[in-house]
């Protein structure tokens, strides 16, 4: 069986939300976009060197240079997101959140159950290589990705109590 990234997942639903605009699909669609952007940016800091090795072997991989490694890291872990940010009232709807949270995070561990049978993803994001996270630092990468999906809920809270 092929493995396909959540990335990969995050920006077809990203796609599909900007075709069909569904505010259903949006909040999924943020949901994916900052768990995806939220649990890979936190690799930076809970392991730097694996960080840096991830990068490197996708550079290696697609046969890239590592600048270009970084161009696209940008507009596939953080510009859905500020799209997503920047156009929130087009999607936002406060009766999706609790249920945008379930379905995207329920969907998130599917698939790392379905294509890593767990949360240590190193078959997907580091094949091959050398270097490989260990159960706990996927453990807290998973933590923050979590949050990712949590987002829209917190930021919905949030603004009703200080509005």
């Amino acid at each position: 069986m092929n493995q396909v990234s959540f990335t990969r997942i995050s920006g077809v639903t990203f796609i599909t939300y900007l075709i069909t605009n569904h505010p259903f699909i949006g909040a999924i669609s943020f949901n994916f976009a900052a768990a995806v952007m939220i649990g890979f940016k936190s690799a930076m800091f809970i392991d730097l060197y694996g960080y840096t090795k991830c990068l490197e072997h996708a550079a290696n991989h697609h046969q890239v240079t590592y600048n270009k490694i970084l161009i696209g890291d940008f507009f596939v872990h953080i510009a859905p997101f500020i799209y997503l940010s920047y156009n929130y009232t087009r999607w936002f709807n406060h009766q999706y959140m609790s249920n945008a949270f379930i379905v995207s995070s329920f969907i998130h561990l599917i698939w790392a159950y379905i294509n890593c049978n767990g949360l240590n993803l190193n078959q997907i994001y580091l094949t091959d290589c050398e270097y490989q996270l260990s159960d706990k630092k996927w453990e807290l990468m998973w933590v923050f990705t979590v949050l990712g999906h949590s987002l829209s809920c917190i930021v919905y809270i949030l603004s009703k109590e200080f509005t």
